[in-house]
């Protein structure tokens, strides 16, 4: 790894970056908890039968910030500069509201009484505008103590612009001081090399990767690597030492009998849960649809489940009746068939819920890959025949490439991450995606439409 100099100081980026960033989290957190000994001290202990005191707040204040710390790295909001600041507000606020919430039970069995959360919530209030202030501070400190890394990118013309406008989001953290095509002689590579602090690769040819990977290693500069399917497959192997020669040996499937058990239990207890607790929302949502645009109220379509099942997946109508007349195809940006309450039930996700009797009858699961249509994973079969992987398991209304993608996500980088999801998958995995999807419902971008494409998504 190259050198990065602070204040004239010679330290390793990645080692520092990761301390700083450790380090504002902590200070943080701790912050937080100070509000809650504030308030609980001055709101709560004297009205407790028996009141804390030293040693039962230094149990309070650990219970909490440990509990305060879980929600954040589950919702990953402890990463500073990593990430676009907005996005660390919304995962650490979410955290919080998680955390408050956990927390409220135990103190009242504390207080042995349930107790009046007003001031609780003026001091969830005041903690969300310390996470703003904190996060834009912070974002501020890191980008000034650390500049971009220099980065070389390399693939072929169309690759190269769809990552550079990706990359334009994050022009603190990256900056792309060279370009070069994946034909380009090694020669030219060696010399661009060599003048930057990372790679970003993103090609087929193998012997191309080997070589830069290599080279990279040698020189300790960073190595951005765009998967293939192979990748992926090989990243979920573990070693094995049966003889003088290192074998690496892949899962053939990586989610066994007793996950799969456990999976479907989880999935029929919290899609019964939903229902119940959302079904007045649906009530409401349904006669809004109605008077809106008058119709059915479900849009049903068929999509495909595990080993190519073909099911009639149900949500809630966003656009008028007649938005498929034309044929197929996905919403886009500002779509003039989508109603004016189905933009509504399309930015709160409420239009998805209704898939949670899919979950119950078996057809989805609450993680898995989106199910796609018969007609669109066709089409998609036919430059990635890879695509059909990802029926090994049942789909899902949230997943990997819903966290992290967005709508016009390519179906290339679904895959991947769906594919990555089924590799890699444990329950924790599972609970991590199902937290993540909660603050993927305040993030506009997730929910944009695409400028072409093929079903009402």
């Amino acid at each position: 790894m190259k050198k990065f100099t602070l204040r004239g100081i010679a330290l390793n980026r990645s080692h520092l970056c990761n301390a700083v960033q450790r380090l504002m989290l902590y200070v943080e957190l701790s912050i937080q908890t100070l509000l809650l000994i504030f308030f609980w001290n001055h709101f709560y202990n004297a009205s407790m039968p028996v009141p804390i005191y030293y040693r039962g707040y230094y149990a309070l204040a650990l219970f909490y910030w440990a509990l305060l710390f879980i929600c954040t790295k589950a919702l990953k909001g402890r990463d500073i500069g990593d990430v676009r600041v907005f996005d660390t507000i919304v995962s650490q606020s979410v955290a919080l509201l998680l955390g408050n919430v956990a927390s409220y039970f135990p103190l009242c069995l504390l207080s042995y009484r349930v107790l009046n959360p007003s001031w609780l919530l003026v001091m969830t209030l005041l903690q969300t505008v310390l996470i703003v202030l904190w996060c834009f501070l912070c974002n501020r400190l890191f980008f000034y103590l650390f500049r971009p890394l220099e980065l070389l990118l390399i693939g072929d013309e169309e690759r190269r612009r769809m990552l550079r406008k990706k990359l334009s989001r994050y022009w603190q953290r990256y900056h792309i001081c060279a370009e070069l095509p994946d034909t380009a002689s090694r020669e030219e590579i060696f010399m661009a090399l060599h003048n930057c602090h990372a790679v970003l690769l993103d090609s087929p040819d193998r012997s191309l990767r080997d070589w830069i990977g290599q080279e990279c290693f040698r020189c300790n500069l960073f190595l951005f690597l765009v998967p293939d399917v192979q990748d992926v497959i090989l990243h979920s192997s573990r070693r094995l030492h049966l003889i003088d020669t290192p074998f690496l040996q892949t899962n053939s499937h990586r989610i066994t009998a007793s996950d799969l058990v456990v999976k479907r239990l989880i999935d029929i207890f919290f899609s019964s849960l939903g229902l119940l607790v959302i079904s007045p929302f649906l009530l409401l949502a349904a006669l809004a649809i109605v008077l809106d645009d008058p119709g059915p109220v479900f849009f049903r379509q068929e999509r495909l489940t595990k080993d190519g099942r073909v099911f009639k997946v149900i949500k809630l109508r966003t656009m008028v009746t007649d938005a498929e007349k034309n044929g197929q195809k996905l919403a886009e940006k500002d779509d003039p068939r989508i109603t004016r309450v189905g933009r509504i039930l399309r930015k709160t996700r409420l239009d998805e819920f209704p898939q949670l009797w899919n979950v119950l009858v078996g057809d989805m699961s609450l993680v898995g890959p989106r199910p796609e249509c018969p007609a669109l994973a066709e089409e998609y079969e036919k430059d990635l025949p890879e695509f059909r992987y990802r029926l090994k398991v049942r789909a899902g209304i949230t997943g990997m490439a819903q966290v992290y993608g967005n709508y016009d996500t390519s179906p290339r980088d679904k895959l991947l991450m769906d594919l990555m999801y089924i590799e890699e998958y444990t329950f924790s995995l599972d609970i991590t995606l199902l937290l993540l999807t909660v603050r993927t419902l305040f993030l506009t971008e997730k929910t944009e439409g695409v400028d072409t494409s093929e079903e009402e998504a």
